[in-house]
């Protein structure tokens, strides 16, 4: 299990122009909105885990899937590890964790337009998104 308290990271953290964002959005409908988030090193985990925290202290957004870089051999043993991101995501149990080798991958999108996200998030990570990707999430790409 993860435990929260070693992030005490709130809603309030949020800076006033993402509060106005997610406060408009869930104003326009009465559900929570669906996010996803993309990143792939640790500075890209810790914003997944304020992410997390905030969606459970608020009814504004929930977290449906975490993107990250696949597993790549690192060190040097070259041993392959997950990143630091997809191994945070498994701790939070966010459901799907997605590793595609591409962004472009028709697979990926067809994956990511099954999921419906209402807005996607990106930290740091590390792949160059397309336009069909960038046309997925409602509220864009951040």
């Amino acid at each position: 299990a993860y435990s929260y308290s070693a992030f005490p990271v709130h809603i309030s953290r949020l800076t006033y122009g993402q509060k106005r964002l997610f406060s408009r959005i869930a104003e326009e409908e009465e559900k929570k909105k669906r996010l996803v988030f993309l990143g792939s090193p640790g500075v890209a985990a810790k914003v997944l885990e304020a992410l997390v925290v905030a969606s459970r202290e608020s009814e504004m957004f929930k977290i449906v899937a975490c993107v990250s870089q696949p597993p790549a051999a690192k060190g040097r043993k070259k041993i392959v590890q997950k990143s630091e991101t997809h191994i945070v995501a498994e701790e939070l149990e966010i459901k799907s964790i997605l590793t595609p080798a591409s962004a472009r991958d028709d697979d990926f999108l067809n994956t990511l337009r099954h999921l419906k996200p209402d807005l996607c998030i990106t930290a740091a990570y590390g792949q160059f998104l397309p336009q069909k990707f960038l046309e997925i999430p409602e509220y864009g790409t951040w």
